[in-house]
């Protein structure tokens, strides 16, 4: 239960007013939401946020009866159980009523709760630390609970995965909207521009038509990050949202697979300058996973990524290693030259 308390300062710290837009995909599909009081409650720990610990998936608002930020602090450390309001602790089966408190048990009110540091009699919660003695003055004599923890999970059968002819033929209707794998997309005039994006929704119907048969399939859902980068390219709305969602689960159902993190380079290189450095990230990734005949794909995208950080040097480090392996690539020798330019303020 250490864990636990070595978050008590952070999480105290952090402001728990929060507004933005996130994006996460589960067995029903794409969501994405605009303010943290919109997300279900359901989802709340899988948020960007509540992963990387930047922000307090609540506002103090909802907070109210302290049974939020006990829920959310517990998930962090590693505890994981329902959401429970705190007039309903003494009736969960994850609680267990104990007469002495402990570090990180919970004090409990009829209409609050709060985690204990034993060591100091200090209360944590969302607004900062109080003392046990003010908030007894407050509220009363605490009753106090340890979590006991949720019973053993069952394993879940491994996810059934999409018929290897249905993918090929998804892939096959992408690769026919090849004038939209590049941003800006390769179409000659307007009537070109609507004629793919009405393939493309037709293309996409059919990749969401099996997804919802096979939703934990890291193949398909990588096709789908790749199809809704497209879309991005042709102007879709929502769809860079939904490229990204779709392939960061890619990512976490295949984490040695390196065609999302391709992918998802790809995305972010497409993107505007401040997604140079998370594209990098992703195609160093994909760089130590990836196959022979990934190599060229990846060290374009990576060179790109490192040009638009400024790290010349790396740039064209990275670029020789194409040129190496293929000496007539006359678009590489182009991109060098672009590079050295850059790197003699010849721009």
């Amino acid at each position: 239960m250490g864990i636990i308390l070595s978050l008590f300062v952070f999480f105290a710290s952090v402001s728990s007013s929060f507004a933005a837009s996130f994006h996460w995909v589960d067995r029903e599909g794409f969501h994405s939401v605009d303010q943290v009081t919109k997300v279900p409650m359901e989802y709340r720990k899988d948020l960007p946020m509540a992963r990387s610990r930047t922000a307090l998936p609540f506002t103090e608002v909802e907070d109210r009866d302290g049974a939020m930020y006990v829920w959310f602090t517990f998930g962090q450390s590693g505890f994981t159980y329902p959401y429970i309001p705190a007039r309903d602790m003494p009736k969960s089966p994850f609680f267990k009523r104990v007469d002495a408190p402990q570090a990180a048990n919970i004090a409990w009110w009829k209409g609050f709760v709060a985690l204990y540091d034993g060591k100091k009699a200090i209360l944590a919660t969302a607004r900062g630390e109080v003392s046990l003695k003010a908030m007894e003055r407050k509220r009363g004599t605490a009753a106090w609970y340890r979590f006991e923890g949720p019973p053993p999970a069952k394993k879940s059968p491994l996810a059934e995965k999409a018929p290897q002819a249905a993918l090929k033929s998804a892939d096959d209707a992408l690769m026919h909207l090849g004038g939209a794998a590049t941003f800006p997309p390769q179409v000659k005039d307007d009537a070109e521009r609507d004629l793919l994006r009405t393939e493309w929704q037709n293309a996409i119907a059919r990749l969401e038509a099996l997804r919802r048969k096979y939703p934990d399939d890291p193949k398909l859902l990588r096709l789908l990050g790749a199809g809704y980068r497209m879309g991005y390219n042709l102007g879709m709305p929502e769809a860079w949202e939904r490229a990204e969602a779709y392939l960061l689960r890619a990512e976490e159902l295949a984490a040695d697979a390196p065609e999302p993190y391709i992918s998802l380079g790809i995305l972010y290189a497409d993107s505007s300058a401040e997604y140079a450095e998370p594209a990098e990230r992703q195609f160093q990734t994909a760089l130590r996973h990836a196959r022979a005949e990934q190599l060229p794909q990846i060290w374009w995208g990576l060179a790109l990524a490192l040009y638009n950080q400024g790290k010349v040097k790396e740039a064209v480090a990275t670029i020789d290693r194409l040129i190496a392996r293929y000496p007539a690539d006359a678009k590489a020798r182009k991109l060098r030259e672009t590079f050295l330019k850059e790197k003699n303020g010849e721009r």
